[in-house]
């Protein structure tokens, strides 16, 4: 028996996630209780410890996964349930609240493919900071389209782009 296909989506978003934090010379964790928060993206700094006085968190990430995103004009449209859009929208965390938004192909068994030379997680994750978008007022379980630039591809640069901005804001 397998697990649930929504858990397998979610543990291969999180091993994107987790690689591309990474590749980018970073760190995360996960907290061990969900209240909106899958990640913390973690700035090490060049000590190797936190690079604050807090605890070194630099964003953090909720983490979603569908198959039924579609992209037109530039534009990736992907669906999330209206309770998490507005406590992602109403975020008051002292650090960024990102949605990572991972776009996956309709067949399971195009999701993950690998042989001897590579790894290979379809397809994509996007980011976008919903902190100041207007808050819906649909039923909270049903779905709202979140507009996301298809150029806003979350990948290591990007990562180390937060991170430094975290940096500066701290030292401000």
């Amino acid at each position: 028996m397998s697990i649930p296909l929504t858990h397998i989506m979610e543990d291969l978003q999180f091993a994107y996630v987790r690689a591309v934090i990474a590749n980018a010379g970073r760190t995360c964790e996960k907290p061990e209780r969900d209240y909106g928060v899958d990640l913390r993206v973690v700035d090490a700094g060049d000590t190797g410890k936190s690079y604050s006085d807090d605890d070194g968190v630099a964003f953090n990430c909720q983490l979603k996964s569908s198959t039924k995103y579609r992209v037109s004009n530039g534009t990736v449209y992907f669906p999330v349930k209206v309770k998490h859009y507005n406590k992602m929208v109403t975020w008051t965390g002292t650090t960024p609240l990102l949605l990572i938004a991972f776009t996956m192909p309709d067949k399971k068994e195009e999701w993950c493919t690998q042989s001897e030379e590579s790894l290979c997680l379809r397809h994509c994750c996007f980011w976008k900071d919903l902190a100041g978008e207007a808050k819906s007022a649909l039923n909270p379980e049903s779905r709202i389209n979140v507009e996301i630039p298809s150029h806003s591809i979350f990948d290591s640069a990007v990562v180390n782009e937060f991170v430094e901005l975290y940096r500066q804001d701290k030292r401000s």
